[in-house]
């Protein structure tokens, strides 16, 4: 059975390497700090595309009673890892169904005007209700800024 760590913990250990290479580079050949260093910026550039979404989930259920019909709200507030993306995949249906795939488009972290509603009536892509409203709170990077200016700076 493959286990994944949890990614806080990866970065963790990334930032842990990064630390014993540049404490014992002199030690080293250059050729293999040079070649440990390039892949963990692939591992830090990778990363850099993940999300931390914030959203609350409000659906309408309706049922009958024995006085009637009679409805309920329910929502919930979950947290996500999404990756951004340049467009939409194929098969993805509108906003709601991208941040179920995994995905969050790169003009709401762009435009970065949050909170943002999504679904309901407002669905002008299909003309059709959704069977959920959405609101996304947030969307932060999942590698903390301090790691990106780090990496900027070498």
């Amino acid at each position: 059975m493959l286990v994944r760590a949890h990614p806080k913990n990866e970065m963790e250990h990334v930032k842990a390497i990064q630390g014993v290479v540049d404490e014992h580079k002199e030690q080293m050949p250059t050729g293999a700090v040079t070649a440990i260093m390039e892949h963990l910026q692939k591992l830090y550039d990778n990363k850099s595309k993940l999300y931390r979404a914030q959203m609350t989930h409000i659906h309408s259920v309706g049922f009958v009673t024995d006085d009637g019909a009679a409805s309920k709200t329910i929502q919930y507030t979950t947290t996500a890892i999404v990756e951004s993306v340049a467009k939409y995949p194929r098969g993805i249906r509108n906003h709601i169904h991208l941040l179920k795939s995994g995905m969050c488009s790169n003009i709401w972290l762009e435009r970065g005007e949050f909170p943002m509603v999504m679904g309901g009536s407002n669905n002008l892509t299909t003309c059709e209700e959704d069977e959920e409203v959405v609101i996304l709170h947030s969307l932060e990077p999942l590698v903390p800024e301090s790691s990106k200016k780090r990496k900027a700076s070498e």
